[in-house]
């Protein structure tokens, strides 16, 4: 079956992000200075127009409490807008340039931070939380999406790889074969679909972070616990503390600090067994 293509509204300019929402509309965003909001009835093809304080808006969802939530990239900001389209804007020193939004299974939202490589949260009232990498990997996170297992998955941009966020913010990341930078993500009920370049790279079992109990990981999981060690800069191969990770937290510490040890060199090494 062919299908019947139509141009529902011209003219809009630059098109960025669109979704189904409340009322059975489609609302969408455009993407560049002023970006506006729109809502599109399906039905008859009429478009109302806002610009309700965007500025390159990334992303577009309908959030649990029913509202439309947009990233706007360009004044870093998080745009609520109820569906008589009552505007609220949340700001943050802890922000900037925010892109991928999901909404999580905690009934929060969830979004990338890109340009201080920072995983946010907003609850539906505008309380705003954001984390950042204990390892220091995450590399200008760019899509966001949760996935399978209950954990939110993020690609870093800059470096080539994905990083995996619990509920509680706890965040370590994989990687992935190196490219172009993966960007956006999404998924099904069992595996990951990446864009990055001109491909779509399908990750089949999805990583997830792994239990560890003292010095011994239990289920290990691709990509899941982070050694970190420090040795002697003058070479000697004697170690002289070392850190483990679950789910991006340190959960072993025996190091004389909780940052590098002065005059040594620091390593760190992944678990890449699969489940």
């Amino acid at each position: 079956m062919t299908p019947s293509l139509s141009v529902v509204h011209p003219g809009f300019g630059w098109p960025g992000d669109i979704t189904s929402g409340p009322g059975g509309m489609l609302w969408f965003v455009t993407y560049g200075p002023s970006s506006l909001l729109g809502r599109l009835d399906p039905a008859t093809g009429q478009v109302v127009t806002i610009q309700a304080g965007l500025d390159y808006a990334e992303e577009i969802v309908v959030g649990p409490d029913g509202n439309l939530w947009i990233t706007s990239g360009g004044n870093d900001r998080i745009v609520r807008v109820t569906p008589d389209l009552q505007v609220v804007s949340f700001a943050s020193p802890s922000i900037d340039h925010p892109w991928g939004i999901d909404v999580g299974p905690d009934g929060n939202l969830w979004f990338a931070s890109s340009g201080n490589d920072r995983i946010g949260r907003i609850t539906p009232s505008g309380e705003l939380t954001t984390y950042t990498d204990p390892s220091g990997r995450l590399d200008r996170p760019i899509g966001v999406v949760w996935g399978p297992g209950g954990y939110l998955y993020a690609t870093s941009e800059a470096n080539d790889r994905l990083a995996v966020v619990t509920t509680g913010g706890a965040m370590t990341t994989v990687a992935m074969p190196a490219g172009v930078g993966p960007s956006a993500i999404t998924t099904d009920a069992a595996n990951l679909y990446v864009m990055r370049g001109d491909d779509v790279i399908r990750v089949s079992g999805a990583p997830e972070p792994s239990a560890v109990t003292g010095l011994t990981a239990t289920t290990p999981r691709f990509g899941a616990v982070l050694l970190e060690w420090a040795l002697p800069a003058s070479g000697a191969s004697t170690v002289l503390g070392f850190r483990i990770y679950r789910d991006g937290a340190p959960v072993v510490d025996q190091t004389s600090t909780s940052s590098a040890i002065p005059g040594s060199v620091l390593g760190q090494g992944h678990e890449y067994r699969g489940a």
